[in-house]
C-alpha cells in the first residue's frame, strides 16, 4: 500500500487514540527501508506518483517476530491484570 493509505488505515483503528502526524509514518517507512524491511515501487495515482511499498523477506520474518512478541505481551498483561 502507498503511505497515505498506511496512514488511513492506522487512523480506522481503535488501538490508538489519538490521530497519527503523516510526517511520522513517513519517517517510519523510510527507516524501515533503510533497514531492508520494505521496499517500493512508483506507479501513477491521483494526483501523482506514488511509492507502493511492501515487505522484503527480512522485512516478513521481521514483522512475524514482532506480531509473537505483541501476543506474548498481550497474554503476560492479560495474566498479570487477572490478580
Amino acid at each position: 500500500m502507498h503511505g497515505y493509505e498506511l496512514y488511513d488505515k492506522l487512523n480506522q483503528t481503535n488501538y490508538y487514540p489519538f490521530k497519527h502526524d503523516p510526517g511520522v509514518i513517513y519517517n517510519i517507512l523510510r527507516k524501515l527501508e533503510n533497514h531492508g524491511l520494505l521496499t517500493y515501487y512508483v506507479e501513477e495515482g491521483n494526483g501523482g506518483l506514488r511509492k507502493i511499498y511492501q515487505l522484503t523477506k527480512d522485512g516478513e520474518e521481521y514483522f512475524d517476530n514482532m506480531r509473537e512478541f505483541i501476543r506474548k505481551l498481550r497474554n503476560s498483561f492479560e495474566e498479570f491484570l487477572k490478580d
